[in-house]
C-alpha cells in the first residue's frame, strides 16, 4: 500500500525531491528537541539526514512491505512531516513514528496520521504488535500514543537515551469500531 488518506492528510511514499522540506524539519530546534540530538541539526547535517532517510525509508518499503510515509496536506500537497512504521532491530519490534512541522502541532494531525499508519499495520498487514518510543518529557507525543490505544509498558534505554515504551496489539485494534483512514 503506497498511499493512505485521512480527512485532512495524504500519506504517500517519499519522493527524491522531498529532501529540502524534510531537511527544514530536521534543522528546526523546536521540532527536534525530543529526538536523540535534542536540537536541530546543522543545515549540512539536516540535508544529509533528509536525503539518507528518504533512501532508507524507501528501502524499508522494498524490503518489508511497509515503512515511513511523507505526510502531506490533502488539499495543497504540501509536505508536513513524516509518519509510518519501521522495524527497529534493537527492539525486535515494529515502531510507529511521526514528526510534523511545528506549525501543524495542536491540530490533531499527529494523531490522525499515526492512527492511519497504526490501522494499516495492525489491520491491513496483520502485525501482532506495534510499539511507540518516546522520551519521558515529551508529554504531547505520549498523549498521541495513548489516544491511539497504545499502553505504557516501561521506561528503558534505546539508542543511548531513556525512552517510554508503549505498545498495542492486534487484538486491541480489532475491537475498535471505526476505520481512521481509507487506503488508496
Amino acid at each position: 500500500m503506497s498511499m493512505l488518506e485521512t480527512d485532512r492528510l495524504r500519506l504517500r511514499r517519499f519522493e527524491t525531491d522531498d529532501w529540502q522540506a524534510l531537511a527544514r524539519l530536521y534543522a528546526d530546534d523546536t521540532v527536534m528537541r525530543h529526538m536523540q540530538s535534542g536540537r536541530g541539526l546543522s543545515r549540512a547535517d539536516a540535508e544529509s539526514r533528509a536525503r539518507g532517510n528518504i533512501t532508507n525509508f524507501n528501502d524499508h518499503w522494498r524490503r518489508r512491505g511497509f515503512g515511513v510515509w511523507a505526510v502531506t496536506d490533502r488539499k495543497s500537497g504540501r509536505l508536513l512531516g513524516q509518519c509510518g512504521l519501521r522495524h527497529v532491530e534493537e527492539a525486535r519490534d515494529v515502531e510507529i513514528l511521526y514528526l510534523l512541522n511545528k506549525t501543524m502541532w495542536g491540530k490533531g494531525l499527529a494523531t490522525e496520521a499515526a492512527g492511519a499508519a497504526l490501522d494499516f499495520g495492525l489491520k491491513t498487514l496483520g502485525l501482532d504488535r506495534i510499539i511507540g518510543l518516546v522520551r519521558p518529557e515529551n508529554a504531547a507525543s505520549r498523549r498521541v500514543l495513548e489516544k491511539l490505544g497504545l499502553r505504557f509498558e516501561r521506561i528503558a534505554p534505546i539508542w543511548q537515551m531513556e525512552c517510554c515504551w508503549y505498545a498495542v496489539g492486534r487484538a486491541a485494534a480489532a475491537s475498535e469500531p471505526e476505520e481512521r483512514a481509507q487506503t488508496a
